[in-house]
């Protein structure tokens, strides 16, 4: 089974994810979630979302599905 990792230290998302059932690690990205003048929303979750899940990108995690997400 491939290994999955949430690039997220959020407890609700933990949470979901053991509600369903689906084992996985923990490696929170530590990015900096400063906003980038003139985006949007939408831009903003998209692009940090993103950053978190390449953030966490190491070469022991190269088969690993990777989770980033932003509300």
């Amino acid at each position: 089974m491939t290994e999955v990792i949430l690039a997220s230290a959020s407890p609700r998302r933990r949470e979901l994810l053991n509600l369903l059932g689906i084992p996985h690690r923990v490696v929170p990205s530590g990015i900096v979630e400063d906003a980038v003048e003139k985006e949007t929303p939408h831009e903003r979750v998209a692009r940090l979302a993103e950053a978190k899940a390449l953030g966490v990108h190491l070469p022991d995690t190269r088969n690993a599905l990777i989770i980033g997400a932003d509300t």
